[in-house]
């Protein structure tokens, strides 16, 4: 890999493995991992970029049609149903740069079974029809990654997710990169200092009340911003 991949991508450790406490540890200080590659033995890079993504959820941008989609209940959606099923098909949905190693799946699916990593699925006449994974810990969400096979089910999920998350007091969401479908929802980048003030004011937030974890079957509350 070139220095200048390097210095894009943030890494500031490469190596060592997925487990849950190391994927906690750094989670905790604002780094992700990103594997060179989706081969089996591909490196892991812990990335800490200089421009992060981040959602606000309050004022997600929903576009009128996506409501109305929505509103015709073409999915039943669920939460934490079939993660195994949702990460591997975060992984086999075709990308220009695949990332989503053995290692990714199999480290998530542990958080997942720790209570760190949770899922979102849009069913179809009982088919899994896309959904996305995401994490929490220590009070900040996280978008890891999204996939659909029905049109508009990764959307659908993500503001399933926005609903949840708003349900439980939570006002932003990480999602390290900004991709044309979180852009389209309001997703930016903002420099590494703001989101570490974000990062800091949150995990404080999150151990002055109580370090509750998500509660996935609170009512929905919240209006997102239309058009």
């Amino acid at each position: 890999m070139s220095d200048n991949l390097i210095e894009a991508r943030g890494v500031v450790a490469r190596g060592g493995d997925l487990s849950v406490e190391n994927l906690i540890k750094y989670y905790q200080q604002g780094v992700f991992p990103y594997p060179l590659d989706a081969k089996e033995d591909s490196e892991i890079l812990w990335c800490q970029p200089a421009f992060r993504g981040v959602l606000t959820l309050g004022t997600m941008h929903v576009s009128r049609s996506l409501q109305r989609f929505i509103h015709k209940k073409p999915f039943d959606v669920t939460f934490n149903m079939a993660f195994e099923q949702v990460i591997c098909g975060c992984a086999e949905a075709p990308r220009e740069d695949p990332w989503m190693s053995p290692a990714i799946i199999a480290g998530y699916t542990n958080l997942h079974r720790a209570g760190y990593a949770y899922s979102v699925e849009c069913w179809q006449n009982g088919e899994l029809a896309g959904g996305l994974y995401g994490t929490y810990i220590d009070g900040i969400a996280t978008l890891e990654s999204m996939f659909y096979i029905k049109s508009n089910a990764s959307k659908v999920a993500l503001v399933y997710n926005v609903q949840m998350l708003l349900a439980n007091d939570i006002t932003w969401m990480d999602t390290q990169v900004v991709t044309p479908i979180t852009e389209s929802f309001g997703s930016r980048y903002i420099p590494d200092k703001k989101f570490q003030t974000l990062f800091t004011a949150a995990r404080k937030n999150y151990r002055q009340n109580g370090s509750r974890q998500l509660d996935f079957n609170l009512p929905p509350r919240g209006e997102n911003r239309e058009s």
